[in-house]
């Protein structure tokens, strides 16, 4: 009996699968797989090869390189996937999906296939077209919008590995794979499938309203070099700082280069590169030494060409590079302008730039009405796109564009009663920002053939002048201060430069009304010449009252004092509030007095 015993424990005990540091070790489901030092024994290719690569990488220094023949199959055993109906996190955005990275060498016909598979029954499945080339995320959630094809739910909770089918014909490919999560909640409103169509940028030859496209006059011409960044001859920046800076950078993102010299470096988000970027283009403006100016240049290339590998790019895994996320690079990029002519990579970064900031918009016709966060962010990155085309006859032509559908987005963005939409209701806490770039926008332009209509010129002073009516000298009622209470004032400065903007018309004048509403806003700058000089005083308080229908509010002006009363009905709302932001001013706009 005890023999028995000791053969049966004996047997129970070789039937228990190895765990840690075995053959059989599978990662956990929301585990982040890096690959970064063997190829994992729970992948495998049938026909291809397999290997750990430097070569590209998203999550630390390398990813695993599938060298695919014809037919081939990679199997990823993820043993149970766990519940794929999850939803946490803030807002409960956060949904059960899958996420991987993935990198194609080559641009070519035909599709992967990723398929869930239970045992030799299908989950579901979705095909990666090899159409791209580069890094693209790829996020599919499980219960909320899939997108997956061919679901079948029992047998998709019962998943016990992935299938990558490789086309049956033509050449074979190489594919990396990074940064895989089996299933993990992620935000729903980040999702990313395969890009399905390649993108190409709008050419303009097919602009329909040729007027446009005629040749540039000598006046343009000379307008567009004054656009352009220019480096500063007598700028001085320190040689010791270009070094320490090089140092530090090469260092930090471990730049090195492979035997065929195809440049390295560690995996980064855009929240560490492009402010790298932006700092190497600023000292590059600035020095006036030609020597320190060429090795900043191939700084700025490293870090360029980095971005450019790790997703950065039109179609890429790194996405959403406009509004405010995409200040630094866009003003890193056009900085470096003439630099990125000179190397040949002009035209992949503006086409980055073209993408995310769906340049394609301002050659169509229609209503334009766009937020308070495009004509905050988005119009002048659109302008520095137009002056980053090669040619001074290119770059008009595409100005001319650019001032055509900017002069139709301010006339339909501004309500009639002068109220600026944002989130669907008039919003000042964005509104004062906006209005400040718009004001910049036109003054930029002032003396230029494109300056916008003044019809849209009218438009923005509208807005401006009716502020006074809801804003006491600076004050700003806290029912129009949004989810930021305490933080709202009127800008001075924007009245100012749209009355500066207004010389650009006819009578060559200061805007009257605009200047004089200025400073009463700015007294102490009446002595200033330029309003001496042409006579301008500050304007007395408003007088009356205004109703501004579509903001859903009402001023009252008398003398010093302003009396306004606000409220919410069917087409805009009460109040803004964010978990962190205004959580609990649930009443600003109900009948505010």
């Amino acid at each position: 009996m005890r023999l028995l015993l000791l053969f049966v424990v004996g047997v129970c005990l070789i039937g228990i699968p190895a765990r840690a540091g075995t053959s059989l070790e599978i990662p956990a489901a929301d585990a982040l797989q890096s690959f970064e030092d063997n190829v994992p024994p729970h992948i495998h290719a049938a026909k291809g090869r397999l290997s750990i690569s430097e070569r590209y990488a998203q999550d630390g220094k390398s990813s695993l390189r599938w060298d695919w023949v014809p037919g081939d199959r990679l199997t990823i055993r993820t043993g149970p996937i766990g519940d794929i109906g999850v939803w946490t996190g803030y807002g409960n955005y956060s949904r059960s999906a899958i996420e991987l990275k993935t990198y194609n060498e080559q641009r070519r016909d035909g599709s992967l296939v990723f398929r869930w598979m239970a045992g030799d029954r299908q989950g579901g499945s979705f095909a990666y077209p090899l159409h791209i080339e580069g890094w693209q995320r790829i996020s599919y959630h499980y219960s909320w919008k899939s997108g997956i094809e061919e679901r079948n739910q029992v047998n998709l909770l019962a998943t016990d590995r992935i299938v990558v089918e490789a086309p049956a014909t033509g050449e074979g490919g190489t594919i990396y794979l990074d940064a895989l999560v089996v299933n993990k909640p992620f935000d729903f409103r980040n999702k990313q499938h395969p890009v399905m169509e390649v993108w190409k940028p709008y050419d303009i030859a097919r602009y329909p309203h040729r007027e446009l496209l005629a040749e540039p006059t000598t006046a343009e011409l000379a307008t567009v070099a004054r656009f352009l960044p220019k480096r500063r001859k007598d700028g001085r920046v320190a040689e010791g700082s270009v070094e320490k800076l090089e140092k530090h950078l090469r260092n930090k993102y471990d730049f090195r280069m492979l035997a065929d010299g195809h440049l390295v470096g560690r995996s980064a988000t855009w929240k560490e590169l492009t402010p790298d970027m932006k700092r190497v283009a600023d000292l590059w403006l600035r020095t006036g030494d030609d020597a320190l100016a060429t090795r900043l240049e191939t700084l700025y290339f490293m870090l360029d060409d980095h971005f450019r590998t790790l997703g950065g790019v039109a179609q890429g895994s790194i996405g959403g590079l406009n509004n405010y996320i995409g200040r630094t690079h866009g003003e890193a990029c056009f900085t470096m302008r003439e630099p990125l002519l000179r190397s040949g990579r002009l035209e992949r970064v503006r086409n980055t730039l073209k993408f995310n900031y769906n340049y394609a918009r301002i050659f169509e016709d229609g209503r334009a009405s766009r937020s308070m966060d495009h004509h905050y962010n988005n119009v002048r990155y659109l302008f520095k796109i137009a002056l980053m085309h090669e040619t001074p006859e290119e770059i008009v032509k595409h100005l001319r564009v650019f001032k055509r559908s900017y002069d139709r987005q301010i006339i339909d963005t501004i309500k009639p009663d002068g109220s600026l939409y944002h989130h669907g209701a008039h919003y000042y806490a964005y509104a004062g920002g906006a209005m400040a770039s718009t004001a910049d926008s036109f003054l930029r332009v002032a003396d230029t053939p494109f300056l916008p209509s003044r019809e849209a010129f009218d438009a923005v002073k509208r807005a401006l002048l009716n502020m006074r009516y809801y804003a006491n000298v600076v004050d700003l009622p806290v029912t129009l201060h949004g989810r930021h209470p305490g933080r709202q004032s009127l800008n001075p400065s924007t009245f100012a430069k749209m009355a500066e903007a207004g010389r650009g018309y006819p009578d060559g004048r200061l805007d009257p009304e605009l200047a004089t509403a200025y400073l009463r806003l700015k007294p102490q700058d009446a002595t200033k010449a330029i309003y001496v000089d042409e006579k301008t005083t500050p304007e007395p308080p408003p007088h009356g009252n205004l109703a501004m229908n579509y903001a859903g509010l009402m001023g009252h002006r008398r003398g010093a004092w302003l009396a306004m009363v606000r409220g919410y009905g069917k087409y805009y709302w009460a109040q803004e509030s964010y978990n962190n932001a205004n959580r609990h001013g649930l009443f600003f706009g109900n009948g505010c007095l």
